[in-house]
Order: C-alpha cells, then structure tokens, then sequence
C-alpha cells in the first residue's frame, strides 16, 4: 500500500490543475520607504491612490472574480441575489 501511495501521489501532484483562477495582473512599481536606515520596497504602492483609473479597474475586476466565484456556490447565490 505505501509503495502505491509513493508512486500515485507524486503523479496527482504533477498534473495540472483545471481549477486555477485567472487573476487580473497586477502591475509593480518601483517604489521603497526608508526607515531607521532600513529600505523596504513597496511594489504595490500605486494600489493606494483610490481615485486613480487604473486602481478602480483593478479593484472592479477583483470584485467581478469574486462575484463569478460565489456564484458558484448554492449558499451564496441565494444571498448575493438578495442584496
């Protein structure tokens, strides 16, 4: 049983997954924070100016992934259909 185990296992792990989720890209920036002499980089500062086209667009299409994922279950449907 463990010898099937030991070769099954490694084969499931190896094929590819149907299920993955296409995210929306989500660019970098090159930005960093100095602090105490420490950098620190902060790829994803453009993320914070909420008012910025390209940030509502990347939040509306997150929110779109969401929604379609929820869908999908039973439960959530009948509330999502509520509000």
């Amino acid at each position: 049983m463990k010898r099937f185990l030991l070769l099954v296992v490694p084969i499931l792990a190896a094929l590819p997954s149907h299920g993955q989720w296409q995210y929306p890209p989500t660019k970098t920036v090159d930005a960093a924070d100095a602090y105490f002499g420490k950098t620190y980089k902060a790829p994803y500062r453009w993320l914070e100016n909420v008012k910025d086209k390209d940030v509502e667009a990347w939040f509306k299409a997150q929110a779109e992934l969401t929604d379609r994922l929820l869908m999908k279950i039973p439960a959530c449907n009948l509330r999502v259909n509520q509000l």
